[in-house]
This record gives structure tokens, sequence and C-alpha cells, in this order.
């Protein structure tokens, strides 16, 4: 597997995606390989028989996938391996190396990351480039949406096969973390928001519109699911924000978050991701 951030996943929603397949094709008898990077897998770190490569990265915005894909890629092209997986358009660049040992190659497209407003104009159109190699570089090219397929057909010629994402249905269970918060069962609204906080316009529409109830600033749950660094931002945007005090948590990880949802009693469960297209 390469692409992902690491494993066990604690943030990211491909992270979670590899980290259910690996375990199950584990658990099929299959043995494979997770490269990682150093700053998001701890050492010594292990999940469920996934052999887990903590390999370097340049952490900067722009580098850190492409530095890292780009070690890997060559390791994985060098290794025993019968098929490596890429995730996402950008490491799809590299999915070519492999093949040249005769090595074959799959591609997961989750979305068209070029749209996300986190990226610059170079960058949103390196990324779009990367189009055509997860079209066409790999033995095989798999889409996680039917939107996701009828694009690449229509834009790429590419039969891309639509294997959409599973869930685990979690456990109804009873209030509890949300008590230390001063949320109160059934009385709040959540939003799940990738560091991009109350600056989202679909938290200040949903606010005002919709079949939402009537809530005030002070009854929302507001987090952010991110790396530290985001997290400082969100929370230095949500200081500026509410001049009353909300439930702003931070940065959260999976039973955490689980825990905030309306398995203890959020009126709603949203979440937003910023794009820069409807198209997304």
């Amino acid at each position: 597997m390469v692409g992902q951030k690491g494993l066990p996943a604690t943030y990211g929603g491909i992270e979670r995606h590899v980290e259910e397949i690996a375990r199950r094709l584990v658990a099929r008898g299959h043995e494979v390989s997770a490269f990682c990077r150093l700053y998001y897998t701890p050492a010594g770190a292990q999940y469920h028989g996934v052999r887990l490569l903590r390999r370097p990265s340049i952490n900067t915005k722009h580098l850190d996938t492409a530095t890292h894909v780009a070690w890997s890629s060559i390791e994985a092209s060098l290794g025993p391996y019968d098929i490596v997986h890429f995730h996402a358009l950008g490491p799809s660049a590299f999915a070519w190396m492999p093949r040249l040992r005769g090595v074959r190659t799959v591609v997961t497209v989750h979305g068209l990351d070029w749209q996300r407003e986190k990226w610059g104009r170079l960058a949103s159109w390196v990324l779009k480039q990367c189009e055509y190699p997860a079209a066409h570089f790999a033995n095989k090219t798999i889409v996680v949406s039917k939107t996701l397929r009828d694009y690449f057909r229509d834009h790429h010629h590419c039969d891309a096969a639509y294997i959409p994402n599973g869930t685990n249905l979690p456990t109804p269970r009873a209030a509890k973390r949300i008590l230390p918060l001063g949320l109160n069962p059934g009385k709040y609204v959540l939003f799940v928001d990738f560091s991009m906080g109350d600056q989202h316009p679909a938290i200040q529409k949903a606010l005002k519109q919709g079949p939402l109830p009537p809530v005030t600033l002070r009854d929302v749950a507001f987090l952010t699911w991110g790396d530290a660094k985001e997290e400082a931002e969100a929370r230095a945007r949500a200081a500026e924000h509410y001049a009353t005090r909300s439930d702003e948590v931070g940065a959260i990880f999976e039973d955490f978050l689980q825990g905030l949802s309306d398995y203890e009693g959020g009126k709603r469960f949203r979440v937003a991701v910023r794009v820069k297209s409807p198209e997304a």
C-alpha cells in the first residue's frame, strides 16, 4: 500500500480506507505491507499483522506526499511484491514504476484532489495532470463513487472499477464522553470539519436553514480533524469568531468522534470538506 500517511489510522479518510482493506487481506492469508510516514506512524507500531514500513519524507505541504511516495515506489519496485496498490491522484504518477519489473499495480482514486481549496493554483494544476496516470499507468483503476467512474470514463476513456467505501456500524451507547464538554444528550449539533472550522460556509448556512433545530453558537460542538498545526490554526479562528464559549474541542480521533456523534445523542452529524468546484 502506497500513498497513505500511515497506519493505524488516526485521521484521514485514505488512511482509514487502507486500514480496513489491509487488515481484511491479512485475515484472508495475504502478506500486506503499508508504507508509513515517520511523523504519522510511531516507531514500534503494529496493526493486525500488517507490515508497517516507516519511511522518511520532506514534511512540508507540497513535498510531503511526493517525496514519501517516490521513496516508497522505488522500494516497492525492488521488493518481493505481487501487487502495489497506490492511493489518490498524486501517488498514481508513480504507478508505472513497479510495472517495469513485471509487478502489477492498482490505483484507487478517492476524489479529485485538485478541487480542494487547500491547494494553490500551481499545486491544483499538478494534481489535475495526475488524472491521466491514475487512469492509464496502472493495470487497473478503482474509484469509490459512481460520479468518479463517470468522470474518468468521460474525460479519460477509462473503464474504472467502482468499489464504494464501506463502514463499520457502531453500537449506540449511553452518553459519557460528551458530559465533560458540557453537552447534553440530544441537545447539541455536531459539525465535523477538516480543519476549516467556522470558516466553512456550510456551517453558517446550516445554522440558519434546513431541518436543523434552532440553535445558537453555544449549542454547537465544533471540532477539527487534522494534524497539530491545522488544529492550532482552527482554534485561533474559533477564538476570534465565538464571542461566547462554544464547545470547541479541537482535533480528535476516531473513538472520541464516535462518542460525540449521534450515538451519544447529537442532533446531526455532518462532514464538511471545502472544494473549489461543485463537481466534487
